[in-house]
Parts: C-alpha cells; sequence; structure tokens
C-alpha cells in the first residue's frame, strides 16, 4: 500500500473546542491509559519517557467525558518542518471529527512554532485523508514500491542526477541487473517518492542475510529536499524490513548527511577501504581508535572499520593522501 506524504499549505483555520491537553515526560500513566480504551498495548515508562528526552515526540490526548478517546503528536524532525504525527481515535468514538480536531490542533502549535506542518497516511485511508483536507493540506509526495522496470530506470536515473555516478562504478551490488533480480522477491524493500509525476526521491535496501539489510542508494531531487521526504522514505523502508525478520541496517554517507542518519537514531563508523593496499597497511595509520572488525568484501576490497564518536576529518584526509585509490566514508548502523 502506497503511503501519501501532504504539507499544510494554509492555515489550519479555528482551535477545537474538544478538551485537548499537552502530556508530558512524566504522564505515562495517562497516555496508557488512552491505549488501553483504544485496543492496544501498554507502552515501558522508560520507552514513553525516552521519546521526550531525545526530542523524538511530544503527545497530546483529547478527552471526551473524562475519558482520554484520542490522542496526536509532533514529531520535529528537522529545523524546517514538524509532522503532526500518530493521530488515532478509540474505536468506539471515530465518526464524530476527532481526528480533524487532534490535527487541527497540532497544525496551529507546529504554525505558530514558526515551522511547516507535515502530515502522512495510507493510500486507503480515506478518513485521515478528508481530515487533511479540511484542515489545510496539500499533496506532497507519494511513497511507492519499485514494480517495473520503467520505474527502476527512473529511480536510477535520479541516482545519477544527484551523485553524477551510478554506485555500480563502485561495486556490482548496485548494478542494474542485480536490483532486477531483488525485484522478484524484495522489490518492497526499493521505494521512491513521486511528486508531481515525477520521482522526487528513492531509498534502495537489499537483503545481506536473513536479518541484516544494508540501505543505498539514498537520493532526494534538489528541488524536493527539505521537505522531510529522504526521512519519510527511510521510516518506511524501516517498517518494510521489520516485515521480513530484518533488525540490523547498514548505510554509507556522504558528509553532507551524516547529521541526518544521526536523527534517525543511527551510530556511525569510519569505514577505511582499498583494493590496492592490504588490511595491514590500512591499520597502520590507526593509532588512537577501537578497530571495530575487518573484512575483505567479496574477496578483493579490504576494508577496516574503526569507532569514531564523532567524524574524524583529519584521518581521513590522511588515509587518502598516504594509500593512492583508498576510500574513507563514515557508515551507519541501527537496530530496529
Amino acid at each position: 500500500m502506497a503511503e501519501i506524504i501532504y504539507t499544510l499549505m494554509h492555515h489550519a483555520g479555528a482551535a477545537s473546542t474538544s478538551r485537548i491537553e499537552w502530556l508530558s515526560e512524566h504522564d505515562c500513566d495517562k497516555f496508557n491509559a488512552h491505549l488501553q480504551l483504544a485496543g492496544q498495548k501498554p507502552i515501558d515508562e522508560a520507552r514513553y519517557e525516552a521519546m521526550y528526552q531525545k526530542g523524538i515526540a511530544r503527545y497530546c490526548l483529547l478527552y471526551l467525558d473524562g475519558l482520554p478517546v484520542a490522542r496526536g503528536a509532533i514529531e520535529p524532525y528537522s529545523k524546517r518542518m514538524w509532522e503532526a504525527a500518530d493521530i488515532r481515535v478509540a474505536p468506539a468514538y471515530r465518526g464524530r471529527g476527532l481526528a480533524t480536531d487532534i490535527l487541527r490542533f497540532l497544525s496551529l502549535a507546529i504554525t505558530k512554532s514558526g515551522k511547516t506542518a507535515t502530515c502522512r497516511t495510507e493510500e486507503d485511508n480515506t478518513a485521515m485523508r478528508r481530515a487533511m483536507a479540511r484542515v489545510g493540506y496539500q499533496e506532497l509526495a507519494i511513497i511507492k514500491r519499485i514494480a517495473t522496470e520503467s520505474e527502476l530506470d527512473a529511480a536510477l536515473a535520479l541516482e545519477k542526477k544527484v551523485f553524477g555516478a551510478p554506485a555500480e562504478q563502485n561495486s556490482p551490488a548496485y548494478a542494474r541487473e542485480r536490483w532486477l533480480e531483488r525485484m522478484d522477491g524484495f522489490g518492497d524493500l526499493m521505494l521512491y517518492a513521486q511528486s508531481g509525476g515525477e520521482v522526487a526521491g528513492i531509498v534502495f535496501g537489499r537483503m545481506e542475510s536473513e536479518k541484516s539489510m544494508t540501505v543505498g542508494p539514498v537520493a532526494v531531487d534538489e528541488q524536493h529536499r527539505k521537505r522531510g521526504i529522504a526521512r519519510l522514505l527511510m521510516q518506511e523502508l524501516e517498517k518494510r524490513a521489520l516485515r521480513h525478520g530484518i533488525h540490523h541496517i547498514a548505510l554509507g554517507a556522504v558528509e553532507s548527511a551524516e547529521g541526518f542518519y544521526a536523527k534517525l537514531g543511527y551510530t556511525g563508523t569510519l569505514l577505511i577501504q582499498s583494493e590496492k593496499h592490504s588490511v595491514d597497511e590500512l591499520l597502520s595509520l590507526n593509532t588512537k581508535y577501537r578497530v571495530v572488525r575487518t573484512n575483505v568484501y567479496e574477496g578483493a576490497v579490504h576494508q577496516v572499520f574503526l569507532e569514531l564518536p564523532v567524524p574524524d576529518r583529519e584521518l581521513q584526509r590522511t588515509y587518502e593522501a598516504t594509500f593512492p585509490g583508498c576510500h574513507t566514508q563514515m557508515v551507519f548502523q541501527k537496530t530496529i
């Protein structure tokens, strides 16, 4: 099922008269009271508090007759854009416009903070799509899986447009033929965002083992950046990965994207690799960082992984200057 991303295009209208209150990091009991009413499992207190402490989300509850019948959250995922997220109404109270009330409340809070409001829902959730239209949202992009060769070619064309050269030049794993093979069994891990009939962004995942996946390429067309598309593509890919039993994700990142992956909960290590130089040679320049592991990828590429708390650009430049043909890059991992 495709997922649609929306952005608020005009003022959200008058605030609802329903009783809506913000929750603090200490209100886990109130949040769980709502989950029980909605027929969902309670959340662990530590996990709830972590959402606030890490700035992941801030929740509110809507009350009717003293009962917490609906919820919603603000997710401040970038400096410019915040999402009205996780809007849910208890089954017995649906059909009363409460989702619209919550969405309007969240949207007003976002715009008053000087941010652009976004929201998303699945293509078949007509009730939520109507609520977004009433509040003033318009469609930004649709997230789809790669299902045809023409869609694959359009996605790879965007990759070349963004990076200047296809990733298959660095590894045969990124070749078009390999992606065609993956489409049969794991095409739902190859996603693109469509806007105005064009490919606005892509994220491809490929399984490395039963429980691990490598992500890449990840690219967004320049005219569609700063709109939350990359984040939403990554989040959708993680959801789909879990359906395949995948719990470990790894990816490489250009320098400008390192902060983006850190905000998504990924932790970084420095990858040093070369076809011309041995692992021992690559290890010789490291004097202060823990070696996470070494590897010879596909029997040809010698790799060293170093644990870095923050990127060390000087070390990267030293490696690339000392060993011609050596490539360094921060790689990121996440357990989901």
